[in-house]
Order: C-alpha cells, then structure tokens, then sequence
C-alpha cells in the first residue's frame, strides 16, 4: 500500500458522508431561504409604524402589525428550531459513518509503526462536525441574504440603508481585525493543549510504571505546567477578543439607535405629505 492510499481512502469516505448528507443540507438551505426571507418582517414593520401609525395615530392598524410580526417571528422560530434538528440529525449520521474508521485506522498506524497521534484525529473529526453541522454552515446560509436586506431597507430610506451599509462595512472591519488579533494566541493555546492531551496520554499508557517508580509527582508538575501555558494563551486570546467583541457591540447598538433615529426623523414629513 503506497502512502497516498490511507489519505486517499480518508478523502473517499469523507466524501461519501458528505454526498450521503446533501438532502439534509439542502433541506437547511431551504429552511434558510424560508426563515430569512420571514425576518424582513422587521424592517417592513419598523416602516409602517414610523410611516403609518405615527402619522395617522391608529392604534388598531399598531395592534394588527404588532401581531401579525410576532406572528412570522413565531414561524420563523419553528423553522430555526427544525433546521437545528436536521443538522444536528446529519452531524449523527456523518460520526457514526466516518468515526469508526478513523478510529480504526489509529490502530492502524499505531501497528504500522508510523507516528502516533492519540486521539487528535477524532478531535479534529469532531471539530469538523461541529463546523459542517452546527453555527458554521448556518452563517454560510445567512450570508448570502446581507444584500437584499440592505436593498429592503434602501427602498424604505436611503439614509437609513447607507446607515445600515456602513455599520455592516465597519462591522466586518472590526471582525477581520478581532480574527486577525486572536488568531495567534488561540493557534498557541490549540497547540499546547494538544501537546497537553499528548502528555497525559503517554502517561496514562504507561500507568503502571509511573507508579511504581513513584514518578506521578513529578509527572503531575510536568502536565499542570502544559495545563497552565495552554490555559495562558486561551485567557490571552479571550482578552484580547473580548476588546473586539465590545467594539463591535458598541457598534451594532450604535447602526440601530441611528437608524431607528433617521426612521423617526423621516415619519413628520410622511405624515405632512
């Protein structure tokens, strides 16, 4: 067996639990496309209050629209709540077909006498199940939709859509910056508690020994060493993406408050014409 057919093998079923997991993909997307398309209630209803009610002062036409949003936000909650359920039903499917033979195939390695690697490579399965499956894949679907809300919200006000683009505009500068920030001291926290998982591995195998020569002290000061450096960089990288996250609140509450403020401006002058 050359060196490329384990990896190739690796591709192949990683590929098949993807084809096998299309239909429920698809599904999400279309749940996607459904919820998004269901979230343009508010734009629309922030219109028609400072457009509608304020001007004419109807309380009835204020209940109607206050019910009928509530009403597509309910909706459109069931079917996050549903989208939620297939993926996490596709994650189920894709573990239990991929997971047995990555499992295999570090035993595998450990007879070829090739590098061990612990139980990473299910680590590393995981985390790419969580990404396929959960937050990641439903900003993906998201995305996409930023365009037509800004076009929405252009036609209900330019200003109040040019707010709105560069609040966005500044938003993903400051999530660039805060990625770009953090990405170093969260690179040096995964690779030391990868090494820490490492460590405490090797020592459990070898249990025994460490016992009877009376090494667990010295053992146990060598892994909560690896501990703490890994728990360093993870507090390092949390400060520092914690300077951002509060930037970019600050932001987003900043793009709301001055578009709800030129939305109210614009609604004496509807109600004059």
């Amino acid at each position: 067996m050359t060196a490329s057919a384990p990896a190739a093998k690796a591709d192949t079923l990683l590929n098949a639990a993807l084809r096998n997991g299309r239909s429920a993909i698809m599904v999400a997307a279309l749940f996607s496309l459904v919820t998004n398309g269901l979230y343009l209630a508010l734009p629309i209803f922030t219109n028609q209050v400072y457009g509608r009610v304020l001007a004419s002062g109807s309380i009835a036409t204020l209940i109607v629209l206050t019910l009928g949003t509530l009403f597509v936000f309910l909706i459109s909650s069931l079917i996050d709540f549903y989208r939620a359920r297939v993926l996490m039903n596709f994650g189920v499917a894709f573990d239990q077909q991929v997971s047995s033979h990555v499992f295999a195939a570090l035993f595998d390695g450990v007879t070829r006498r090739e590098q061990p690697q612990g139980s990473q490579a299910l680590r590393d399965l995981d985390q790419f199940r969580v990404v396929a499956t959960g937050n990641g894949i439903t900003t993906l679907f998201d995305l996409p939709w930023l365009p037509l809300y800004l076009t929405v919200l252009f036609v209900i006000d330019v200003w109040v859509g040019l707010v709105t683009l560069i609040g966005a505009a500044i938003l993903a500068f400051l999530a660039w910056m805060q990625d770009r920030a953090s990405r170093p001291a969260l690179r040096k926290a995964n690779d030391a508690a990868i090494h820490s998982y490492g460590f405490t591995e090797q020592g459990l195998r070898n249990s025994e020994v460490v016992r009877a020569m009376g090494l667990l002290p010295h053992i146990g000061r060598q892994w909560m060493s690896h501990r703490q450096t890994a728990m360093e960089h993870g507090i390092e990288a949390g400060k520092t993406s914690e300077v951002w996250s509060n930037a970019i609140k600050f932001v987003r509450m900043a793009t709301q408050v001055s578009s709800a403020s030129r939305a109210s401006a614009s609604a004496p002058r509807a109600a004059r014409a």
